[in-house]
């Protein structure tokens, strides 16, 4: 006999509706090449992927997997489109480039066949606040101040990693004071992420004291039940390498959180029940929504009455991470929870 889940302050925490993510492309690549062809070269296909496979699970240490490696040197295979273009400098000349767009599925299916990492398409955004101290004083810094960010903004990227700047404003200079974020005070940037739409912040603290850098990170989403909090150091005497090493962190610690392993076999069948549906307009809407998603190998509607259905899931990956995609969707909230799916209440929420 299954044991019900009556705490209340656990069910409040699953019924918590989703942040707002912003949805980032998994599948599309962009890359400096020598020069402009008509073809794309094996070896920049085979870059393209890598940098799409990291965007995906997250991890840039899966590059160091044999297996991954062999997989890259079919990445020609995988390619459904590409196009070369130039991109603009202050220096000259122009930087030459290719964009390269994957076949979803066929991506899919390479990493469920690898079992690799599985970080969604839609994404938490975080605003980017950066102190520098230097020896005379502390202040807020963005590109146009410190361009080494630039460095940083571009691994976030390529990591589908959402990061917002702020404008650094008079309203930013009223809110945020650079003496209480480099001593560890915070709650401005409550207010501050609001502003941004952001779902959470990336706080840098930067030190430069002669030839050596010194970092400190603090990434923070406050609405994630449980919220989630880390802090770390980095040290180094390039400040463009230090800054695209700390988003590197970043995108690979919120990656082991909220990313989720896919199977290339069927992990098993589970039934939901979604109820306060209005209408095959909103069914039609859930159904391409779970067809979408990468754990879902097969949707079955088994049966439907007065707003009321009834969906089997044929599901490549364990159970809570499906339902943490669910809670996290924005399109249904946990009425009642269980120890066992078949005996869930979903409700449909979507606006």
């Amino acid at each position: 006999m299954y044991k019900r889940l009556l705490t209340t302050i656990f069910l409040l925490a699953l019924c918590t509706a989703g942040l707002a993510r912003t949805r980032v492309d998994l599948f599309r690549a962009d890359i400096p090449v020598e020069a402009e062809g008509k073809k794309l070269k094996a070896g920049d296909a085979r870059r393209a992927l890598a940098q799409v496979l990291v965007r995906i699970t997250g991890q840039s240490t899966i590059m160091t997997r044999a297996d991954v490696q062999q997989a890259l040197q079919r990445a020609s295979r995988l390619v459904f489109r590409f196009r070369f273009y130039q991109r603009d400098h202050d220096t000259q000349p122009p930087e030459t480039r290719v964009e390269v767009g994957f076949d979803p599925e066929g991506v899919r299916a390479l990493v469920r066949r690898l079992s690799l990492p599985w970080w969604g398409a839609e994404r938490p955004e975080l605003l980017w606040v950066a102190v520098l101290d230097q020896t005379t004083a502390r202040s807020l810094i963005n590109t146009e101040i410190f361009p080494p960010l630039d460095e940083g903004m571009q691994t976030a990227r390529e990591r589908g990693l959402p990061l917002t700047l702020p404008l650094l404003d008079l309203d930013d200079q009223r809110t945020l004071s650079p003496v209480e974020l480099w001593g560890g005070f915070t709650d401005s940037l409550g207010s501050a992420r609001k502003r941004y739409g952001s779902d959470g912040w990336l706080l840098l603290r930067l030190e430069n004291r002669g030839p050596v850098w010194k970092a400190r990170w603090e990434l923070s989403l406050p609405d994630e039940r449980p919220p989630l909090l880390t802090q770390w150091d980095d040290i180094g005497t390039d400040p463009e390498a230090l800054l695209a090493q700390g988003v590197d962190h970043a995108s690979a610690w919120l990656a082991q959180r909220l990313a989720f392993t896919l199977s290339e076999q069927t992990q098993g069948l589970v039934d939901i029940q979604v109820e306060q549906l209005h209408g095959l307009p909103d069914w039609l809407r859930l159904e391409q929504w779970l067809q979408q998603q990468p754990w879902s190998e097969h949707v079955e509607l088994l049966r439907m009455h007065q707003g009321k259905a009834r969906i089997r899931l044929h599901i490549t990956t364990a159970w809570p991470m499906v339902r943490q995609a669910l809670l996290r969707s924005g399109l249904l909230q946990l009425e009642t929870a269980d120890a066992t799916p078949e005996a869930e209440r979903w409700i449909w929420a979507a606006p």
